[in-house]
């Protein structure tokens, strides 16, 4: 499909933050799904108030974008040498047309806290997982992306992709004695913070 016979809106959504170095093996590529930050007011508000040094996340790490479920990171392309030298355009151009899924929104569905980290970190992620049928979802749509992705290369590679992506959306960062703390009740607490469902917006490209 053209660029011009797309509908002009859906393509100026994703085509405004598309990185301007032109190769996945330079500036690799991210795509997320943001959704409105609001939604997480009161749990943050409850986290500084039960957690007051922990480092709540309102923010990317670039302080310029609000949390967002990850589907794909920059990283993790970049070192896809197989698929390196694609002009992100026309990756960007391809995984728009073959994953659709990527178009629409996505209610998502709040299920459990989970803290996420390496064993000998000092400190851990608390972050929101979702229910099994977004899980499943996100999850689908992430392996739909990474097909796509290989279908660019023009001979085979073994890829070195994250294995086990969990979706979610991160909360805040606490160290372990904080962690420690974390009974059944706070969790159950956090949880009634959050809405039953949040939409997920259609993804984005950077």
């Amino acid at each position: 499909m053209s660029r011009t016979n797309r509908a002009d809106l859906e393509y100026s959504d994703y085509i405004g933050a598309r990185p301007a170095v032109s190769q996945l093996g330079v500036t690799g590529l991210s795509i997320s799904r943001g959704f409105d930050v609001n939604l997480l007011a009161d749990a943050h508000q409850l986290l500084a108030e039960q957690f007051p040094e922990a480092l709540i996340r309102e923010t990317s790490r670039s302080l310029e974008k609000p949390p967002a479920v990850n589907l794909l990171e920059a990283n993790e392309v970049k070192r896809q040498k197989n698929i390196g030298n694609i002009a992100v355009q026309d990756a960007v151009d391809k995984l728009y047309d073959e994953v659709y899924s990527l178009r629409q929104n996505i209610p998502a569905a709040p299920s459990r806290i989970l803290f996420l980290g390496r064993a000998a970190s000092r400190n851990q992620v608390m972050t929101v997982v979702f229910d099994a049928g977004t899980e499943e979802a996100l999850v689908a749509e992430r392996k739909e992306i990474l097909d796509s992705l290989e279908g660019m290369a023009e001979v085979e590679y073994e890829y070195s992709w994250i294995r086990k992506k969990i979706p979610h959306i991160t909360l805040a960062r606490l160290g372990l004695n904080q962690v420690a703390v974390v009974g059944p009740k706070t969790r159950k607490e956090i949880m009634r913070s959050l809405p039953e469902s949040i939409v997920l917006n259609k993804a984005s490209f950077s």
